[in-house]
Parts: C-alpha cells; structure tokens; sequence
C-alpha cells in the first residue's frame, strides 16, 4: 500500500496475557522497598538516620573503601544531579527521592563474600595515608544506591535509576550484580517493560545497558534542562519480560566484556538460544572470570 493512500483497515495489536491484566489495578503506585539480598551486596531500603552520613561519605570524593581521594564531579556526578557540596543538600536530593510517589530507594551494601575479597586484595597496611581501609560496620561496607524510578502499574512498567557507586566498585560485577537483581525483582512482580534512560553523553550508562541487555530505543532530543543550564539530550533502553526470560544471544567482544543481546529469532544456534538474558547475566556475575577482573581492578587502586 502506497504512503499517501488512505488506510482500509484499523488493526489492534495482541491483548496482553490474561495473568497480567489483574496486576494493572493491584501492583501500587509507590513501589514497595523490601531487603533484596545477593552474593557481592545486599539492597537495603534506604533509611536516613542509618544511612545518610555514610553514602554521602562514600561519593563526595574523601578516602574510601582503599580508593584515594577523587574528583567527585567527574567520577560519580557529572551525569547525575551535579555534585552535592554539602550532606544537607545531599539529604534534599535523596529525599525527593524518598518521598517521591512513584518510587522507591535502596542503598547498596557489601555482603561479608565482598568485604573478605576486597580486603584480600589490598593490603590493610598500605603506607599510603590516602587509601582508607574498609570502614568498621558489622553489616558491610555501603557502596551506593539504586532506585525504581516513575512506576507506571497501569501498563506494567518502571525505570531503574539513581545508579550511583563510589570509584571502587564501578564497572565491577558488585555493579552488574545490583542491576541484575532490581531487574529480576521487577519482572517477578510481573512487570512487563523496564526503563534505562541516562544522558547522551554518558557513555559508561549507556554501554552498561547495552552490557546488561538492554535495547537501544532512540534520542529524546532537548529532553531536560541540567545543572549548569545545559541541555541534556536523553538515550532511552528498554528490557521486555519476554526478552528477560526467553532465550538470548551472548556476544563477547573480548574475555573481558560480556554482552547480552536481546532475543534474536534468526539465531540457530541451540547451545546459545536456550539460554536467556536472566541466566547468562547470573552465568557472568557469579563466574571466575568476573572474581578476577574484580581482583584486577582493585589492585589497580593500591598502585
């Protein structure tokens, strides 16, 4: 049918699956924040009297879990909200979070298995004045936050977002590990479609989700207006349930970088499509491999 004629027909698309119609009415607005526990960390609802003055002590550029002293701006916010100069204006931030009514915050915490690997690695009697030990808590080390961000139940949706992690676990399975788990959680609601929006320019954020399994679904162009008055051009990911439970392509550009697809139907070959996106992403997270390129990067910090 030519462009310029007029449609004869008006199709609609497949109606969902029956067992997810309910959920569009009893899923709540504000998602729950309920303790999510993994191997490398464990997701904490945030709480402002135990957790403020740490996070913000592990993202404002002091000493921290054996990392020296860092700029801030570049390694933790230059794509976030700017950089909070004070815990004041930091709790004014996590609070608008917090009290959002569409979202909810977790605070990332090391699990025992990540405290012993960690200190294992660098050496508790370094020399150097400016590489802090790992701080004394019986609970772990807290590392950053993640967030479920403009919950959408009526169509069975959110975003992950709020991704911030001090210097020494970015670009570590300890990462990679808290994405998995706040997906996996998501879809076992019965969530259908979830979000990974982060600004053009960052390109850590979006070859992270291209990593973990997201689509790339185009630029929303002067989309938000910055710090700074800068504009800020928004790159938008999606992942489907379908896409996170079926089967999937794994590609590898080296032994170093894992790559999730999503579902590709054109593939043929069986040992790789019977596994899906979920499983590979536990596969990786959990491997020898990923010990080792955390063990690498972490030795990097003591030289």
């Amino acid at each position: 049918m030519k462009t310029n004629e007029p449609p004869t027909e008006f199709p609609l698309d497949n109606p969902i699956p029956a067992h997810q119609i309910p959920l569009r009415s009893t899923l709540p607005v504000k998602p729950v924040c309920i303790p999510i526990n993994g191997y490398f960390i464990n997701l904490e609802p945030y709480n402002s009297s135990e957790h403020l003055h740490t996070l913000y002590n592990s993202v404002n550029g002091n000493n921290y879990l054996y990392h020296k002293e860092y700029n801030p701006e570049l390694l933790v916010w230059r794509y976030l909200w700017g950089f909070p100069s004070t815990i004041n204006e930091f709790e004014t931030r996590i609070n608008k979070i917090v009290t959002n009514n569409d979202s909810c915050l977790w605070v990332v915490r090391l699990t025992s298995m990540s405290e012993n690997l960690i200190a294992s690695v660098c050496p508790k009697n370094n020399t150097n004045e400016n590489i802090s030990t790992i701080n004394t808590n019986t609970k772990g080390t807290i590392v950053g936050t993640m967030a479920y961000i403009a919950n959408r139940p009526d169509n069975l949706c959110l975003e992950i977002a709020y991704v911030l992690f001090t210097p020494t676990v970015q670009g570590t399975p300890i990462a990679t590990e808290c994405t998995y788990l706040l997906l996996n959680h998501a879809f076992q609601l019965g969530y259908r479609r979830i979000e990974w929006k982060t600004n053009v320019l960052n390109i850590r954020s979006r070859n992270a989700a291209l990593r973990l399994g997201f689509t790339f679904e185009g630029i929303f162009r002067h989309h938000m207006i910055v710090q700074n008055n800068c504009n800020r051009d928004t790159a938008w990911y999606s992942m489907l349930d379908s896409e996170f439970f079926s089967n999937s392509e794994t590609k590898t550009e080296n032994d170093n970088t894992l790559i999730i697809s999503p579902v590709d139907t054109t593939n043929t070959n069986s040992a790789s499509s019977a596994i899906s996106i979920q499983k590979k992403l536990e596969q990786w997270i959990y491997s020898e491999q990923a010990l080792e390129l955390f063990r690498k990067r972490l030795v990097l910090l003591t030289e």
